[in-house]
């Protein structure tokens, strides 16, 4: 009954540098994922320029491969500054139906940096997927 509504997000390591290269990256996996999956880009890397500049390439690529992407996969409590510096790559994901991949790890102390990415997600819409969601005891 779910199939219809679920979104497979494939994910091969290693993905927490921006070490390779972004079209080879996608078109590897690309190769590997099953059909209709969204394929996971990097994971809790720190947003900068490079950043933007490597995912616009994996984007890029993942467009003319004809498959999407979940992108960036930004670790938890990153701030509105931070999300706003990688607005270019998420703009140019959303235009093209990829997901943007968001981290949320709760303490009950510091949760409320956790949401800092849901006013840009309110203004730009699109697919934000939670690749990694959990109560923990501290976010430290």
């Amino acid at each position: 009954m779910l199939a219809p509504q679920t979104r497979v997000i494939y994910r091969a390591l290693p993905d927490e540098s921006l070490d390779a290269d972004p079209v080879a990256f996608v078109r590897t996996r690309a190769e590997a994922a099953p059909s209709a999956a969204y394929i996971h880009l990097t994971n809790e890397i720190n947003p900068s320029a490079a950043l933007v500049e490597w995912t616009i390439k994996a984007i890029t690529a993942a467009n003319q491969l004809g498959v999407k992407v979940c992108a960036l996969n930004l670790a938890t409590h990153k701030n509105a500054a931070q999300w706003d510096l990688m607005r270019p790559a998420i703009d140019l994901a959303i235009s093209g139906g990829h997901a943007i991949g968001v981290h949320v790890y709760l303490d009950g102390v510091t949760d409320g940096g956790a949401w800092d990415w849901l006013p840009l997600m309110r203004e730009v819409g699109g697919l934000w997927v939670c690749t990694e969601f959990g109560y923990i005891r501290s976010i430290r």
